[in-house]
């Protein structure tokens, strides 16, 4: 009699449990529309929460609303500043126009995680668009030996090498980027600098 009282209450108690968690979705689906719709409507129940910030500065850069891209990549940087949500940030700012902001967000996100590619990788492009070649090519070199498996690494580094006017380096990039590509346009790049050929690569 006991076992059989006992397997009644776990069943209802189960029973309560699925309703519980059927409610609780029903909710949620109520609250979905988008991701943007979505984490509004969390931010204010999970106050502060850097995370949530982040993932929704995120949704707004994705859209192109740069201005509250912005807004929520800073109030997540404010709450808890971390490599990813400083390397967020830094992108933002770099393409609203805030260069020397995106940079030094670049630089505070690398200092926190130091294996964190992505800012390794924006930092490069923005050194080399804003035309330090110099530093463009000492920070890709680095960056390279740092994360070997990066093909955007060493495109970069490629770039920077040869507008540095350093073509036996650039030819040592090409190469390593053609055996990690593998591709038409890698191969291009590294028979252009073997014959010592005018190299234009576009870059976004």
């Amino acid at each position: 009699w006991k076992l059989k009282y006992k397997k009644e209450i776990f069943i209802v108690l189960l029973l309560v449990i699925i309703t519980l968690f059927s409610v609780r979705t029903m909710v949620r689906n109520t609250n979905w529309h988008d991701p943007i719709t979505l984490y509004k409507h969390d931010i204010p129940l999970m106050r502060p929460n850097f995370s949530l910030e982040n993932a929704l500065a995120f949704e707004y850069f994705k859209i192109n609303d740069k201005a509250n891209a912005l807004k929520h990549a800073e109030l997540s940087v404010a709450i808890y500043p971390t490599f990813v949500n400083l390397t967020n940030l830094g992108s933002i700012q770099v393409e609203t126009g805030e260069f020397k902001k995106g940079k030094m967000s670049y630089e505070k996100a690398i200092e926190k995680g130091n294996n964190y590619y992505p800012a390794y990788e924006n930092m490069t492009l923005l050194l080399i668009k804003q035309n330090e070649m110099y530093e463009a090519k000492n920070f890709a070199r680095k960056a390279t030996e740092t994360f070997p498996m990066s093909k955007k690494l060493w495109l970069y580094r490629i770039i920077a090498e040869y507008k540095s006017g350093d073509y036996e380096s650039a030819l040592f990039a090409a190469e390593k980027y053609y055996l990690l590509s593998n591709t038409q346009d890698s191969y291009d790049i590294y028979v252009r600098l073997q014959k010592k050929q005018p190299l234009n690569i576009e870059i976004k």
